[in-house]
């Protein structure tokens, strides 16, 4: 018996698109025929998907409705608040960013305010010597700009840094509190001005411009103060500042640097050191007393970064000594019972001879060329003598004669003797000889006969003559040795040979060189190429002769005077100004030396 109550074919009439279309929406999409779950007839199945896709579409169209609203909003935010000056350069100021310059000048004298703190938002920065700096990247907006110095009124002033448009580049004048000092600041040597030279006192400093040129601003109380004066590659300097009205102050820097040289003026001859204006002159190597007054030498590297000391320093025996300006030491090169003979520096190689005392001259080894490395301080043997014999009547050996070194080479004759017996074999020839002053290769250039005497000598900075005589009366033959290659020549002859020929003294680039030539009883001076040519003038009439040169873009000349006076001079403006370093001791000379500074 089926029951019914009331109402209920009403309900269900009313609401079985609802729930037909809620059945449809969550049918597993795994099942293939959605009748078997809902007990609905394959006729009602269209109308079922039907009913879902229009669920679908409300169901996105409310979804972008809320989108839209959101953006909108967003978007009436972000308008609200650009609108705001303040949230408008806060938010832009995190993206954009300006390059803002400002210039500092004093209020009274118009001049630029160098060393001045210029403070724009929380950026500090100091002004260069023209009153000027540059901030690269500051936010838009109002930071407002602060200017500090000590003995000037504090400069506030609003600033704003546009988001469109560029930057103004203002310029702020300062008021001084104290009073203005005029300072010139120059070259010891040359007497040129000195551009961002510093000079610093009671808490202020100020740099000078292109013509050497600044004012500082210092209390009145004192008319005398302290102040110190530094520029890159000077040596510092402390002064007093004359602090009255309308005095200038002029100083003078004198270029970073020391020298060598020898100086017997407490009695024994002391290796010195001193800056190039000699000022702070020490004693780096004090002597023995046992040092002779006309064999000691000292020759200096280019780069006066070491030198080599030649003398009788102990044990009444010579030996050679370093003097190394970068530690600061003094060694032993090298010694023994043995004489040295000084070649020069080939960079930071040192040559010399080794003439060993001990045994017969005819002794194997007797003789040695050597050079010694500064930075490694180690000795290379470059080449050495043979000999055979059992006394002076049947002695064969070899010498070195004529050693010089020209650029990156030591060139030198290596020749054979005999004693009172003639016996030389066709195998004793003379030869001329090419070496590596650092020990590397040696190649023999030329070989010529036995009994043939060679003699070389330099006559330009980087070629040597060599004239080549027999034992009877044949003329001379003469050949000409440079860049590796030897030839003969037929325009040369004893009497030109034998000439006194110029000691170039090479500058520390390789590109330049200096000499002298005496004429009518002074001296006449030039600077020219690397081979000694295109030679300029700068002195005439002289009593000066070249010492050597100073700094590695060969800015500088040393020079002296009546052998015991030791000078300075700049190239540009040589001989205008020379400024005196010291009184020195002279020893050995080495004409035809070339290659170091001390030797002349």
């Amino acid at each position: 018996m089926d029951i019914k109550f009331d109402g209920d074919e009403e309900k269900h009439e009313e609401a079985p698109a609802e729930i037909v279309e809620e059945q449809v929406t969550h049918v597993p999409e795994e099942v293939e025929n959605p009748a078997e779950i809902t007990g609905s007839s394959p006729a009602a199945i269209p109308e079922a998907e039907s009913r879902k896709k229009s669920g679908f579409a409300h169901l996105l169209k409310t979804k972008k409705r809320k989108v839209i609203a959101i953006i909108i909003a967003v978007i009436l935010i972000f308008v609200i608040l650009f609108a705001i000056p303040f949230t408008r350069y806060g938010l832009l100021g995190l993206v954009v960013k300006k390059e803002v310059t400002i210039t500092v000048v004093d209020s009274k004298s118009k001049k630029p305010v160098s060393n001045a703190l210029v403070k724009i938002g929380s950026t500090s920065k100091q002004t260069d010597k023209n009153g000027v700096v540059k901030f690269d990247t500051v936010s838009v907006g109002q930071p407002g700009v602060e200017v500090t110095k000590q003995y000037y009124q504090t400069y506030d002033h609003s600033y704003t840094i546009p988001v469109l448009a560029n930057p103004e580049s203002p310029t702020y004048e300062v008021v001084a509190t104290g009073r203005r000092v005029a300072i010139n600041i120059v070259d010891k040597i040359t007497g040129k001005p000195l551009e961002d030279a510093v000079i610093s006192s009671s808490q202020t400093k100020a740099t000078t411009n292109a013509d050497g040129k600044t004012d500082l601003i210092l209390s009145p109380k004192n008319e005398l103060q302290d102040a110190t004066l530094t520029k890159s590659g000077y040596n510092s300097q402390d002064v007093k500042v004359m602090v009255t009205d309308g005095a200038v102050n002029t100083y003078m820097l004198t270029p970073y640097g020391t020298i060598f040289y020898l100086s017997k003026a407490t009695g024994t001859i002391n290796v010195m050191k001193s800056n190039l204006d000699g000022t702070n002159p020490v004693v780096f190597a004090a002597g023995t007393g046992q040092e002779d007054n006309n064999t000691t030498s000292l020759l200096a590297a280019r780069d006066w970064k070491y030198a080599a000391l030649l003398t009788t320093r102990e044990n009444d025996q010579q030996g050679l000594y370093l003097v190394d300006g970068t530690k600061g030491d003094f060694t032993i090169i090298d010694q023994g019972n043995a004489t040295f003979s000084s070649i020069g520096w080939s960079g930071h190689n040192f040559v010399y001879i080794v003439y060993r005392n001990a045994g017969n001259y005819w002794d194997d080894k007797r003789q040695a060329i050597k050079s010694f490395n500064a930075d490694t301080r180690k000795i290379t043997t470059i080449d050495e003598t043979s000999g055979s014999g059992t006394s002076t009547y049947d002695a064969q050996y070899q010498s070195f004669s004529n050693v010089y070194i020209l650029g990156n080479e030591v060139v030198y004759a290596k020749s054979w003797s005999y004693g009172y017996y003639n016996n030389l074999g066709e195998d004793k020839t003379t030869l001329l000889i090419s070496a590596d002053p650092n020990g590397g290769t040696k190649r023999t250039v030329k070989s010529f006969a036995v009994n043939l005497s060679v003699s070389l000598k330099l006559y330009e900075p980087t070629a040597l003559y060599l004239r080549v005589t027999t034992t009877g009366n044949d003329p001379s033959v003469f050949y000409e040795y440079e860049g590796g290659t030897v030839k003969m020549v037929s325009d040369t002859s004893d009497a030109k040979f034998n000439e006194a020929y110029t000691t170039f003294l090479v500058s520390p680039s390789g590109k330049k060189t200096l000499w002298y030539e005496p004429r009518d009883g002074k001296n006449t001076l030039f600077i020219g190429d690397e081979n000694g040519k295109n030679a300029q003038n700068i002195a005439n009439l002289s009593d000066y002769t070249p010492y050597g040169w100073y700094g590695d873009s060969d800015q500088y000349i040393l020079l002296s005077k009546n052998n015991s006076e030791l000078y300075i001079a700049s190239v540009d403006g040589a001989m205008t100004t020379s400024l005196k370093i010291t009184d020195y001791h002279k020893g050995t000379s080495y004409i035809g030396y070339g290659s170091g500074y001390g030797g002349l």
